[in-house]
C-alpha cells in the first residue's frame, strides 16, 4: 500500500511514478487517492492487485549451482536439501547429475513456478522487471499475463549516479591508494555477503591496500556467519568498514568514490 503522493526520492519513487501512470493509463485507477497492493507473489485482496515478477526458476541446475542456491537460504529446509545435494553427488559422481539432479531441481521448481503462474492468473496487472524476465516467462510458460503487463525497469536517477560524481570528494575516503571495493543492500543470508568476505580475503593477499565497504543493514544469520569469519581471520578487520544504513540522497557521493561493486 502507499499514497502515490509521498513516493519520496530515488529509485523506489521512480518506480511508484511508472507504476502510477501505467495504473491510469490501463483504467485499473482513476485519480490519485487510490490504494493498491503490490506483491511478489500472490496476495489476496479486494483492492487492485499489482504482481512483479522477476526470474522464472529454470529446471535443470547442476549439483554445484543447487548447492549455491540453497545453502544459505532463510528457510532451515532448502538448507538440508542442499547437504543431501552433496552427500548425493559424492556418492553417485556422474550419476547423480544424470540421474537424481533434475528430478530433484524440477520437484522443487515446478512447485514455485506453478504458484507463481496461478498468481499472474489471479493479478489485475502484472510488471516485470526487464525484458530478460518476460521473455523467460513467456518462453517456458503458455500463459504469462500477456493481456495485462508491462515493463518497468528498476528506476536510477542518471543525473544523480554520473561518472562526475567522483569528483565530489566524501570525508570517508582521504587514501586514493587503496582499492575500494563495496557491497551495498539490506543483507539476508542468501544474498551471501560472507562469501564476498571470502573473497576480500584472497584479493587482500595480492593487493594489500584493499578496502571492503559494506552499505547497509545485516540480518541475525548473516552477522552471526560475519562474525565467525572475522574470528577465523582477524586481520580482516582492518580491510572491511561496516557503514550501514546510508540516506539515500547520499549515496552517490558513496557510490562515485568507489572502484568496484560486488553485486
Amino acid at each position: 500500500r502507499y499514497d502515490v503522493g509521498k513516493k519520496g526520492t530515488g529509485g523506489p519513487g521512480i518506480f511508484l511514478t511508472r507504476l502510477e501512470r501505467e495504473l491510469i493509463s490501463r483504467g485499473l485507477v482513476s485519480d490519485s487517492s487510490y490504494e493498491t497492493v503490490l506483491g511478489t507473489n500472490f496476495i489476496k485482496t479486494e483492492k487492485n492487485f499489482v504482481l512483479r515478477l522477476d526470474g522464472i526458476n529454470f529446471l535443470k541446475m547442476s549439483p554445484v549451482e543447487i548447492s549455491n542456491f540453497f545453502s544459505y537460504r532463510a528457510n532451515p529446509k532448502f538448507r538440508v536439501f542442499s547437504k543431501v545435494n552433496n552427500f548425493l553427488y559424492n556418492l553417485f559422481e556422474e550419476r547423480y547429475e544424470e540421474f537424481f539432479s533434475p528430478f530433484l531441481t524440477n520437484f522443487f521448481f515446478r512447485r514455485g513456478n506453478g504458484s507463481m503462474i496461478n498468481a499472474i492468473k489471479e493479478a489485475d496487472f502484472v510488471i516485470y522487471q526487464s525484458k530478460y524476465s518476460r521473455d523467460s516467462w513467456s518462453h517456458f510458460c503458455d500463459y504469462y499475463g500477456q493481456d495485462k503487463y508491462t515493463i518497468i525497469s528498476n528506476g536510477v536517477d542518471l543525473q544523480q549516479f554520473s561518472p562526475e560524481k567522483r569528483g565530489e570528494k566524501n570525508p570517508l575516503f582521504d587514501d586514493d591508494s587503496e582499492l575500494r571495493i563495496f557491497s551495498s543492500g539490506s543483507f539476508r543470508i542468501h544474498k551471501r555477503l560472507q562469501e564476498s568476505i571470502k573473497l576480500l580475503n584472497l584479493i587482500q593477499k595480492y593487493i594489500p591496500k584493499t578496502k571492503f565497504y559494506i552499505l547497509g543493514s545485516l540480518d541475525t544469520q548473516t552477522s552471526l556467519l560475519v562474525k565467525k569469519l572475522l574470528l577465523k581471520n582477524p586481520h580482516l578487520r582492518d580491510h572491511i568498514i561496516f557503514l550501514g544504513h546510508i540516506n539515500f540522497d547520499d549515496l552517490p557521493s558513496f557510490y562515485a568514490n568507489m572502484d568496484i561493486m560486488l553485486h
